[in-house]
This record gives C-alpha cells, structure tokens and sequence, in this order.
C-alpha cells in the first residue's frame, strides 16, 4: 500500500538552491523485506474499459494482439494509413501510423476522436475543442461510429436506461 501522496511525480522530488542548481535528490527504497516498489500503466484503459462494458467482442480481441494500438486503427481508418492485422492468428502485420499526439497529426486526430465519442461527446463537441473542420470532423465521427457500432448502440442503451431511470442509472 502506498501512502506517498503523487508518488508518480517523484522525479520532481529534488531540491535546488536559489541559482536552481541541484543541490539534493531523493530516492525512495522498500523499507521491508520483501516490498517493492511497482509501477503499472493500463494501456489505452479506456477504449478497453468501453469494449467490455459494451461486450464488444470484436474490439476487446483487438486488444489482445501483442502491440495493438486502438488510436493507430483508427487514424488508419480515417487517413488510408497501413494499419493490418490479423485477428485470427493475434499478430499485427504492418504499422505505418506514427505516434505523434500533436492534435492536428493522424495518430493525435484518431485519439482525441476515438475517446471523445467513447465518452459520448459529439463531433461538433470534438471539432470545437480542438479548433478543427466541424464537416471534416463529422465525417471521421461517422467512420468511427461505423467501425465501433456496438460501442454506439451500447452508449444509446445506457442514455435510454437513465432516462428511463428519471437521469440515473440502477444496478441490479
């Protein structure tokens, strides 16, 4: 258990004198036998998290494939970039998508759609957030919508629940 508020951000844990040299560094070690210290990243958690709430088969198996980027499939849905592989045999074949999360290049684009529509913000939503074409933008929305339809009618299945639910949602 860790009791280190913002423990992620111990690389700014040093101390400088007025001139802002570096006049002391901290390092953190497991005061017991046995501990160690850990650190975890959940790749692109939230794609996943909306597969499996949505029991998109198709798009959780995606994620099993050694390497798979969601972000990446998408920009090459939207921008006719090499993106293959194969579902079956769980390999991805060919990535030609850089990662670059500038927010006007290809991988950058694909992510900011590709979690705005998961958490069900619309295109005109997304374009006016990052300054881009609302006709361009709809029109990549759309292509993601086609691409994650269980996604999409998962998302309408849940709005339809809490309407019908007076705006909130019951567990059962």
């Amino acid at each position: 258990r860790c009791y280190i508020k913002n423990l992620q951000n111990w690389e700014n844990w040093n101390e400088k004198d007025a001139d802002g040299d570096l006049t002391a560094r901290y390092l953190i070690v497991p005061s017991h036998p046995g501990w160690v210290l850990g650190s975890m990243d959940f790749s692109q958690i939230e794609p996943r998290l909306t597969a499996w709430f949505s029991k998109d088969t198709e798009r959780l198996a995606r994620f099993d494939i050694p390497g798979f980027n969601e972000h990446k499939c998408v920009a090459a849905l939207f921008f006719d970039l090499p993106y293959k592989f194969d579902l079956a045999a769980k390999r991805l074949l060919e990535d030609g998508v850089a990662k670059d999360n500038d927010k006007d290049a290809p991988y950058g684009v694909a992510k900011r759609i590709n979690n705005g529509a998961n958490y069900c913000l619309g295109a005109t939503t997304i374009a006016r957030k990052n300054d881009w074409d609302i006709g361009a933008t709809k029109r990549r929305y759309e292509t993601w919508r086609a691409y994650m339809a269980r996604c999409v009618a998962w998302q309408r299945e849940t709005m339809a629940e809490a309407k019908d639910n007076f705006g909130a949602l019951v567990s059962e």
